[in-house]
Formats: structure tokens, sequence, C-alpha cells
């Protein structure tokens, strides 16, 4: 349906002069707190036809899908055979049962908390059961021509009655009698074997009863015509003519009783409201405006806490009538994002972002007018509801189909009584409720102006204005001559009315204008509009800040103190005869001068900043809070105090306790006046937390939120109410009023209040054990668990109702002898303590409500078994099978012991050829390690001693930018290239008898002289020396003509003294150690490229072998300068062809000497 036509019907509950609040005690405490549910999921299109709440506060919810049921921690969908038309739970026998489209079924629930839908013994499922009516013993299921009798406490079948030549249109109780309502012929009271008529209710009968209840000596009972009676035994009255035209104009679809003096009606177009049971007085409504979901409701279900469960097309609401938390949203005026609240003077202001508002009583329909109208253009985003184009669906004939349904219901809209008679009874039934529907469809969507004219034929009448009481004269229609029940006959011809029924209209009248009057709404204060940040109160005046000034409000009027002046806060100074702002542009005082003039003057001198917030301290000083820190202005100075490691924040400063504190979002400083300094608050009634948000309020209390609950400093007389500041999701701003109320914005569209009064309950806070399974999701009972093996994790799932905000409920358990100390607090409902061993335990558990009412502790006595292997029997069964088992082993064993034995000699001796062969390598291994000699002491004294030698020559070579090549080439192609130097290093030094040392990264060191002594040692190594710089030319020479990156060489050689010789007791090596050797190491740093660097010692062993070229004296690193020469080839006269590069047959002798 176009939103136009919803939001018709929300003007129509404002402007129809029905009740849109009673009192204005009402109005001063706001409307009833709603909790709005969505069904998400594949819950979400579920309609719900009625609801109900069984002995253990589980609700239940009739759809066409099934059964719905929600414990306050899970939502699970009954599968049912066929849709679900009522739910019934019977208190007696502490039953529910459902009606189906097919005969009606009881919902039990097993042992392990499952439930199952099972039939009824006698109860046939060939008719529909939309009603079931109970008296103290018995429950009725009424079908459309059958009703069958059950006691459900006795052990016998259901016993039908069946009436096939009538149609039943509804059934209900009264005085422990039942009474049917049978189509066209009226009503009867059922004597348990016969029908007795009451009355002459055929024309009322012809319309489908669609709810009753008990209040008091009355029965209500609602019919489809949105008519509702009451019932007294022998006779049907209607109600007061304002509730019945309230129900008329926004079509009537349910009804329960609340309590002893309250029921609630609801409608498909105009919300729903409680109503006094006795006086019939609208106390209460709710709708779109007010909080709920929707204004179209299609059925109402109440819980034990006297919650009021309501039901849209989709998902639910729920109206807590008991707790002490009002909203105040409701109510028509509201304009622009709220900003702050305050209430003064006995009444409430609320700011915006679009000026400040008052709660005030209607003056005049026009303003109520005006005000739904303004209404209903803000709420265009308003859910839509669809339009249904019904076709009437006629019960099926040979002849009926659409196009003849259509024109069925054209005929009988113009003729009647012709149609009637070629219809039976329930076909015509079924054809005047579609008609029926069409007409709600078309009043549904009448344009809203048009509703608003019809109601308001003039907007200049004053709400004040008497009716004429002179009924002498006064011919009029008579209410009832149009109604469809028939109560009081029918016809449209207008009739006189009689004194009493005029009288009657009067006060119908009456009870209108008074309900208006008593109407609330916000009414705007004139001058202000623009965003009003704060309110304060000086002197009994009401002040707003704003973004252009300080206003003083005046009634509905006000003017602004300080024009221009952007202020975020004011304060009331101690004397109470100033005001202090803070601005954008530090701190102002404002007082009225000499002659009563409302002046104010900058405190800032020079300084300019901005200020947030402003207090005075006990001594007179000035606090402003700004970036990161504060100011603080006293009588001769004005000083600046930086918060530490704060940055980028805005500060306010408070005062806790006489000390002045600084509340940053997520943190607390307190100023230590003794030593002028400013450090982290460390008060004990703030709660240790991982997270903490404080908030600071027009009234100067620091609010704290914690991940426990909210906490207030210097509040104490607020903290009852505390617990009730987690219903809401997002607070944006509190304060407190002189009767230790708290006012509320939430989120910045919601207005609410926390009286100082305790929520009421009308039975204790109760938790439930609903469901034990293992892993496998096999379940156990929840009266006595007796799990047959070990070894499975289990699950309880448990549940505590709290419908005021369920998911805010905490649970926490423990397992007598397995987990015996209590967990912590937990919003899970599934407690899954591992596997357990086999034992007997006690499972307890407890839940905590959002208010913090701890519930009494339920258990769950439950053992767990030793699986059935492990059990003395089997066990025994071990035993013998083990002695069998060692018994045949130890046979098997002496048959192949000699095999065994024969095998094993055979592997000695191949172990000892193995180990013999493992020696020889072993040796050469360490013959490859160390000299010889070395190695023969060593396996002879498991020592090697070191010796001296007086001349050796020591031979060191290294890469040119080694370095830089490692970086540029892959790590296994660097140990390639290196290996293969050094393989061909080791060939040639072995060739001249030296003694390889070791390797240093890219360094290699030999030495000739050791460990066997050698004169010519010398000229070998420099013979090894200059064959190892032939053989890096050439391979330099190949690289550069492939462009490949080259490494070049340098080689040095010294002749002297060292000892050498084996050190350590692991991973032994042959080393040499001396001043010889550090030499020897400096003559290759200070050769070049390609060339062999000899000492002057090594030349004068070597100068007359080969052809040396000087270099002078250099300066060497801890020796001084040091003569070097050049070794660049052997002399011809000692090397083949006199080449210079292959030693001679004669050198070689001399090298072998």
């Amino acid at each position: 349906m176009a939103i136009f036509g919803r939001m018709r019907w929300l003007a129509l509950l404002f402007v129809a002069l029905s009740t849109f609040w009673a009192t204005s005690c009402f109005a001063q405490e706001g409307s009833p707190f709603i909790t709005n549910i969505d069904l998400n999921g594949r819950f979400s299109n579920l309609r719900i036809a009625s609801i109900v709440q069984d002995g253990e506060e589980t609700m239940f919810f009739s759809t066409s899908r099934g059964l719905l049921k929600y414990d306050g921690s899970t939502w699970e969908l009954i599968s049912t055979p066929s849709p679900v038309l009522k739910v019934f739970y019977h208190p007696v026998s502490n039953r529910v049962f459902v009606g189906l489209k097919t005969g009606a079924r009881e919902v039990l629930k097993s042992d392990s908390g499952s439930y199952d839908i099972v039939e009824i013994p006698g109860i046939t499922n060939n008719q529909p059961v939309s009603h079931i009516v109970n008296t103290d013993t018995d429950i009725y299921f009424i079908g459309e021509s059958q009703i069958c009798k059950y006691n459900p406490t006795s052990n016998q079948a259901a016993v039908p009655f069946k009436y096939p030549e009538k149609l039943i249109s509804g059934a209900y109780s009264h005085n422990q009698k039942l009474y049917l309502l049978f189509y066209q012929e009226g009503l009867f009271e059922w004597s348990g074997t016969g029908l007795i008529p009451v009355g002459n209710y055929a024309t009322l009968a012809d319309d489908q009863m669609i709810f009753s209840f008990h209040a008091n000596q009355y029965t209500y009972v609602g019919f489809e015509n949105d008519a509702l009676y009451t019932f007294d035994g022998r006779s049907f009255n209607p109600v007061k003519e304002h509730l019945k035209q309230f129900l008329n104009d926004n079509i009537l679809s349910h009804g329960i009783m609340l309590n002893d003096s309250l029921m609630a009606l609801s409608t498909l177009a105009g919300g729903a409201i409680i109503v006094h049971s006795e006086t019939q007085a609208i106390k209460h409504r709710f709708d779109y405006a007010t909080g709920a979901k929707d204004n179209e409701i299609f059925c109402l279900g109440k819980d034990r806490d006297e919650g009021l469960w309501v039901a849209y097309e989709s998902g639910l609401s729920r109206i807590d009538l008991l707790q002490p938390v009002k909203n105040f949203s409701g109510f028509p005026g509201l304009d622009g994002n709220i900003t702050s609240s305050i209430r003064a003077n006995g009444k409430l202001y609320v700011g915006s972002g679009n000026g400040v508002f008052v709660l005030k009583e209607a003056s005049s329909k026009a303003e109520v007018q005006k005000m739904m109208q303004d209404m209903i253009k803000k709420n265009q985003a308003a859910k839509d509801r669809q339009t249904s184009n019904h076709i009437p669906t006629v019960p099926k004939t040979q002849t009926a189909n659409k196009k003849e349904a259509i024109t069925l219901l054209d005929r009988y809209k113009q003729d009647p009584d012709e149609v009637k008679d070629e219809l039976s009874k329930k076909e015509l039934r079924e054809l005047k409720r579609e008609l029926r529907k069409q007409q709600k469809e078309e009043r549904k969507s009448k344009p809203v102006g048009e509703v608003i004219n019809d109601i308001f034929k003039s907007n200049k009448e004053p709400i004040g204005e008497e009716i004429a009481t002179d009924d002498s004269k006064k011919l009029a229609r008579n209410p009832t001559s149009e109604s469809t029940s028939g109560l009081k006959g029918a016809g449209d011809k207008p009739e006189l009315l009689s004194r009493s029924q005029y009288q009657s209209s009067i006060e119908s009248n009456n009870q209108k204008l008074s309900d208006l009057k008593n109407s609330f709404v916000f009414k705007k204060i004139n001058n202000i509009d623009v965003k009003c940040r704060q309110f304060v109160v000086a002197n009994n005046q009401v002040f707003a800040a704003t973004n252009n000034g300080l206003y003083i409000i005046e009634g509905t009027n006000s003017r602004n103190l300080t024009p221009g002046l952007y202020i975020n806060h004011a304060a009331k100074s101690k004397d109470g005869k100033r005001l202090l702002l803070a601005t954008l542009t530090g701190v102002y005082q404002l007082s009225k001068n000499a002659v009563g003039i409302w002046d104010y003057v900058s405190l800032n001198d020079s300084i300019q900043f901005i200020a947030y917030n402003v207090l005075e301290d006990e001594n007179g000083g000035i606090w402003a809070g700004t970036d990161n820190g504060a100011y603080r202005y006293n009588q001769t100075n004005t000083r600046h105090y930086k918060l530490p490691e704060v940055v980028n924040e805005q500060v306010l400063v408070c005062n806790v306790s006489g000390k002045i504190h600084f509340l940053l979002p997520s943190a607390l400083f307190q100023y230590l006046a003794d030593s002028d300094t400013i450090l982290p608050a460390n008060l004990p009634e703030v709660p240790n937390s991982d997270q903490l948000e404080y908030l600071l309020g027009d009234d100067g209390l620091v609010w704290i939120k914690s991940n426990t609950g909210w906490h207030v400093l210097n509040g104490d007389r607020f903290l009852p109410m505390l617990p009730y500041l987690d219903l809401f999701e997002d607070i944006k701003h509190l304060s407190t009023d002189l009767e230790g109320n708290i006012y509320i914005i939430d989120r910045g569209v919601g207005v609410y209040s926390i009286l100082n009064a305790k929520g009421e309950s009308n039975h204790d806070f109760n938790i439930y054990i609903r469901r034990v399974a293992d892993a496998d999701g096999n379940q156990f009972s929840v009266e006595k668990m007796n799990i047959e093996s070990a070894g499975n994790a289990l699950t309880f799932n448990v549940s505590a109702p709290f419908y005021l905000k369920s998911q805010g409920t905490q649970y926490q358990y423990r397992i007598e002898g397995a987990i015996n100390n209590w967990t912590r607090w937990s919003k899970e409902t599934e407690i899954k303590p591992g596997i357990i061993p086999p034992g007997d335990y006690i499972l307890q558990v407890r839940a905590k409500n959002i208010l913090g009412e701890v519930s009494e502790i339920r258990t769950l006595p439950f053992s767990v078994q030793k699986p059935i292997l492990l059990r003395w029997y089997f066990m025994l069964l071990y035993v013998v099978i083990l002695v069998l088992i060692v018994f045949t082993i130890i046979k098997i064993r002496e048959r192949s012991l000699k095999e065994t034995q024969r095998i094993l000699e055979d592997k000695v001796e191949q172990r000892t050829a193995d180990l013999a062969k493992a020696m020889e390598q072993a040796e050469e291994l360490l013959l490859n390690i160390l000299p010889k000699e070395t190695a023969e002491e060593l396996k002879l004294h498991g020592q090697a001693t070191a010796k001296h030698y007086n001349q050796v020559s020591v031979m060191f070579t290294d890469f040119k930018g080694f370095t830089a090549f490692a970086e540029n080439t892959k790590p296994q192609d660097l140990v390639n290239e290196l290996h293969r130097y050094f393989v061909r290093f080791d060939e040639i030094i072995g060739k001249y008898h030296l003694e390889k040392i070791k390797t240093i990264g890219d360094a290699y060191m030999c030495a000739g002289g050791v460990p066997k002594r050698s004169n010519s040692n010398a000229i070998a190594s420099t013979l090894a020396a200059l064959e190892i710089r032939d053989y890096m030319n050439d391979v330099t020479a190949h690289k550069m003509l492939n462009k490949e990156p080259i490494l070049e060489i340098r080689l040095g050689i010294h002749t002297g003294p060292l000892t050498a010789g084996v050190v350590g007791m692991k991973k032994f090596a042959y080393d040499i150690w001396g001043d010889t050797v550090n030499t020897a190491s400096r003559m290759e740093t200070a050769s070049e490229p390609g060339r062999v660097n000899v000492s002057g010692t090594s030349y004068e062993l070597i100068k007359k072998y080969f052809e040396c070229e000087s270099r002078g004296k250099k300066a060497v690193k801890g020796k001084g300068s040091v003569e070097m020469y050049f070794v660049n080839a052997i002399k011809p006269e000692f090397s083949e062809h006199a080449e210079g590069k292959i030693p001679n047959k004669g050198l070689w002798e001399i090298i072998g000497d």
C-alpha cells in the first residue's frame, strides 16, 4: 500500500479524538518501553496469528509454516502437518495445543528438551480448528461444524459433537459455560449434550468471531466487522462510543486481557491500545510514531511480566508496562537530530539540530492536525505495506472461477437477497467476508487529507466548545441503526434519538474532547532555529546554549542574550548569579548589570582558544576544557595545563568529590592541587575494565560505561537505575532531575527516561536447561542424565527468559566433580565443558539479567559411565586373552630362537668386516685432515704435541672483488665456483709437497716445510704460487672472452719460523701460528691482482732461481716498512724450454733435496 495510505492511519490515531494519552501525569512519564524484534533469515516472512507463553516462559507463535518457538535465546520453527491457525496454553495442565487447518494437535516436550507435534486421541483431522476454548477442566476444539471436548488431566480420548447442518462462526466461554455462534442462527449455550438458544443474535452470528477474553464479570468478544462487545451471560452490549469509533476506524484485529484491570486491543491501521476493562478509557496507544514497527498489528500476546507482544506482517515488538523506562519520542512535534534534554520547572525541554521544544498539552484540534500532517511528511521512509487487490475466493463450486467470483460479488452488492438463495451458508459467509476485506482496504487507502477533513470539519473550532444539550428538537441518525451486528435492529433511515441515547452521544463527544485536551505535544520555542547543544537552569530560569548564542526561555518564547556567540557549554557559577560560557573563542561570563540588563564579558584577555566546557571550583577558580588540556582562570592570571600523553583529544573538566578531573572519551585524569600537577585518575569506584567510555552529563555527573555495565561518579542515588542504561545501544546524552529520574538521548533520535522507581515482576527470574547433546548429536534427558560412554564432548543449552532485553542475559556454571569453581559470566547460552571422564556429577547453572537480578541455581545430576569395553567382565576377558597371547608368543620365540641365533652370527661376521672397512675409511679421512705424523701421534697418545719450525714458507691467496661477485651470484653457483678453484689449488700444492692449512671464505692458506722439514720450501712455495697464478690467468681470459664476471687473484709468500700442531679435543685441525703467518697475510694484502708478492726474507732464498721485480720497502700494518718483490717467472736456465713457467729437471732436483 502507498505510504500515505499507511500514514493516514497514523494521523487518524492522533487526530480522531480518540485517546492519545489519558492523563497529564502519564505524559510527564512518557510511554512504555518498546523492544522491536526482527525475525531474520528463514523466519522473516512468517505472519503470526496467535501468541502464548507456557509454564517455562517459552513463547509460541502460530504461523502458516509451523509453530515458532522462542525461549529467550533461540528461535526454532517446529514442523506441523498443516498451517497453525491457533496456539493455546492450558495453565491447569501446563500443556500447549495447536489448532491446525487439519484438526488439532498437542505440542509435547520430550525429556531431552525437543518438541513434537502429537495427535490428540479422539480428534479427527478433517476440519480446521481456529477456536480453542477452555473451562477449568475441559478444552474445546472448535471446527466449522464440530466440537471436540477434551479433558487433558484424564486419560480419556476427546469426545466429538457434530452439527453437520450448521456452520460455527465463533465460540467462547463465560462462567465455565461454553457459548457457540452459528451462522444465520444466533447464539447458543452448549449444555454438554444439546444447544440452548440465548437472545436474538442471528445477525451478530453472521460475522466471524475473531477473539474473546475474560474481564472480571464480563467476557469481551471481538468480531471481524470491527465490533467489540461485552457479554454478561445473557446479552451482548457494545463498548462505549469513543472506543467503538476508534476500533471501527482502525480495523479491529485482536484483543487480550493484560491484568485484572487492563486489556489490550490491536488494529490493522491504528496500532494497539491499552484500555481499562471497567471504564473502557484508553490509557496508552502504541503505533509507528511511538516506537512500534508498524501500525498494522495482526495479533497480541503477553508474558508473565505483563509484557505485551504485538505481531506485524513481519516481525514482533514487546511493550513493557511494568519497568520504569519510558519513551518520549512518540509525542508529535519534535524535529531534527536530538542533542540534549532537561526537565525543569515541571516541563521537559528537548534540544535538537533545529531548535528547542517543550512538552505541553495540545491547545486545539488544529494544532494537533498540523503536527500530524508534518509527522506524515517526515515519515515518508516508513515501511510500505503493499496494497492487496482482493478477489473474493468463494468456496469451490462447479462454476466458481475468478471472473464468476467478481460477478457474484458485484451482484451481491446490488441485490443481496437474490444471491443468498444461490449459496450455502458457508459460501455466503465467505462471500460476505471477502466483501468486508475490500471495504477495509478501501478505508485504509483513503487519502490522508480526506480523512482529516472528515474528522475536522472546521479547524477553528476550539477545544472547549460545548455541544448543544437541548435534545428535544434534535433529529439525528441512531449510531446503532447502521450497525451490521443487528443488535438494535437494522435500517438506513434516520431515527429520533431518545433522551438517554442522545445523552450517551454527548458523553461520547465530551470524552473525545477530554481525551484531546489531555493530549501532549512538543511545541517549538519561538526564535530558536539553530542547534541546541545544552540546557542550564539558574534561578528557575531555563537557558539554551546554541550555535548562535545563549537563549533565555520564557514560556514558548525566547531571547538571545549573546547573539552570534557559538556556545559549546554553559554552567552556573557557585553563587548562582552568573553564567559561565564555553565558546569557540574562550570563556565568557554572563550576568545582570546594575539595572537588571544581561551583559557578558570575555575572561580570555589576549588568549584565544576553543573551550569545550567550563566550571567553577570550590576556590572560585574557573576551569575550561580545551584541546589536549585545560585553562584555569583566577584573579591574577590564566594558566594552561597540558595533559600527559594526550594528542588530538577534546578535554572536558569535571568535579569529582570536590576535586578537579579531566575527562576524555576513554580516559580520566586528576588535578593535584598540592603539587599543581595532572596525573591519571585512580578512582576505586571505577571498575577494572579493558574498555572504558566516559560521558559528562549536563548536571556534572560523570557516567562511565565498561564491559560490566554503567557506573556513575557522585551519583549514588542513581545506582539502582544504572542497569536500565544497558537497554540503549548508543547513548549520546544523559541528564537527571530533582526527583532522581534519568533522561537519555539514544542515537540522536530517541528521548527516554528512567523513573526513580523499581520495576515490578510477577515472578522469579528463572533459568532452564533446554537441551543436552553430545558432539554426535545424541540428546539426553534434561531431568536425569546417564551417559553410557565417555570420551564425547557434551553441550548444555540453557536459557533464562527475560524479554525486556534477552540478549543482555549472562550465564555461569560449575560442575561438581569436574569444574568446582563458577565460570565467568558469559552471554553464551551453550555450555561446553569439554570431554568429561567417567563419574557422577552435578551441573549447576544460573543466570543474571540486564537488571542485575540473579536466578536461582538450576541443577542437573548426571553420570558418565565407562565405555562398555572397559567394564569388569571385559577386563577379565582381556586378561585371559593376554595370557594366551603371551603363551603363544613364548612358544613361537623358542622355535625361532635358534634361527635367530644363526642369523645373528652371520650378521656379526658381516658387521666385523664392515667395521674393518669403516676403520680403513676413517684412517684415510683422518690422513686427509691431518698430516700423517700428527695423525699417528693422535692415535697413539690421544693428543699431538705442537712443534717449532725455524724455516717455513707460508702462502696466502685471495680474490679481489669477491664481495661484489658474491652479491651478484646465486649461493649455489658461488660455492661451485670456489670449489672448482680450490680443488685445482689442492692439486698444485700437492705436486710441490706443500701442506694445505685451511680456507677462510675466499682465502686459501698453505705452507711448505711443515710437518716435514725442508730447506727448499721457499722455492717450492714460489713454484706453486706461479702455477696457481697462471691457472687463474687462463680462467680469467676465458671468462672475459665469454663476457662473464671474473675473479682476480692476489698471492703473497713469507718465510720464517713458526709453530705447528693440533689444538682442542673435537674437530681436530692442523694449524700454524707465529709472526710468519701474519707477515705472509700482509704480503697477500699488499700484492696486486695476478701477481705473486714475496717478502725480502723469501726473496733471499729464491732470487737465484726466479726473475724478481723489486718493489722497494712498503708500509705494512704492525710491521713498519718491509722489503717486497714481485716474482714474475722462473729464470730461463731453470725452466723447460727457457719459457719461465715449468721448472726443469735441475730445479726439481733442488726441490727434491
